[in-house]
């Protein structure tokens, strides 16, 4: 008991706080509008960014041990990481391989006529029609830009899940 007596106290009350803050008001006060004014230039001076994200979990084909003793088998592998059913994980790297390849990504760009939102400085919306008629962006420059600055597509190996992010 005396070695708690003899400690440095550590614990303030609410009063010394309170006066505390009353004699750092003005710094207190300056530090606020400092922060205040900062947020907001950040606010109008930053683009906003959006971000869509889907979470997906890919439908998965029969095991290749079959029946209930293979659903089970499998169960208790996939806890320990290991894959027995070929064909579900061929199906589900098919999909991924489906959702990453060049024709789904430039039918995606053609059908939402996305080539002059991805290459916005190209295009004139005024007259709807691109501002240097011979340099006039194509499917396949579309498709790069989208696989690289647009879609990104992350796979969870361990729980088979699949993000896919449009930035």
């Amino acid at each position: 008991m005396s070695e708690l007596a003899d400690s440095p106290r550590s614990d303030l009350s609410l009063m010394e706080l309170l006066l505390f803050l009353g004699r750092h008001k003005m710094i207190l006060a300056i530090y606020v509008v400092i922060f205040t004014v900062g947020a907001g230039v950040l606010a109008f001076i930053l683009t906003p960014k959006y971000r869509s994200e889907v979470v997906v979990s890919p439908a998965e084909g029969s095991s290749g041990l079959g029946g209930e003793l293979g659903s089970q088998l499998g169960g208790l592998a996939s806890l320990a990481g290991i894959n027995i059913g070929g064909a579900g994980a061929k199906k589900s790297d098919e999909a991924l391989e489906f959702l990453r390849s060049r024709n789904f990504t430039a039918g995606f760009i053609q059908r939402h006529m996305l080539l002059p939102i991805l290459f916005a400085k190209k295009w004139d919306s005024a007259r709807n029609q691109w501002r240097d008629a011979d340099n006039v962006p194509t499917i396949a420059e579309g498709g790069k830009k989208f696989s690289k600055q647009v879609r990104q597509i992350a796979e969870d190996k361990r729980t088979g899940m699949v993000t896919v992010y449009i930035i």
